[in-house]
């Protein structure tokens, strides 16, 4: 995603969240978690996480409608039209 001048800066803030999140998250779900509740601290990583699903969401590009993707290791041809689609089907 990120060009070829900028991937040392992309790199750079991806580490630097996950430091961050070791750093200070750790921490933070502890004592959140023994204040309120173990599942309070599940609950506040996913409220946390909600601007980053909304940014994948807005950076990541529609395919070519009518656009055929492989999706499956068996190379079968399945649609892909739109960001969403997904041709999984688990085989018993």
């Amino acid at each position: 995603m990120a060009g070829p001048d900028a991937k040392g800066r992309a790199t750079s803030v991806l580490l630097g969240g996950i430091t961050l999140a070791c750093v200070a998250g750790v921490p933070a779900g502890a004592a959140l978690g023994h204040a309120l509740g173990w599942r309070w601290a599940f609950w506040a990583v996913a409220l946390l996480c909600l601007p980053a699903v909304v940014a994948v969401v807005r950076s990541v590009p529609e395919t070519a409608a009518g656009a055929w993707t492989v999706l499956d290791g068996n190379g079968e041809r399945c649609a892909a039209r739109g960001r969403w689609s997904c041709c999984w089907w688990p085989r018993w």
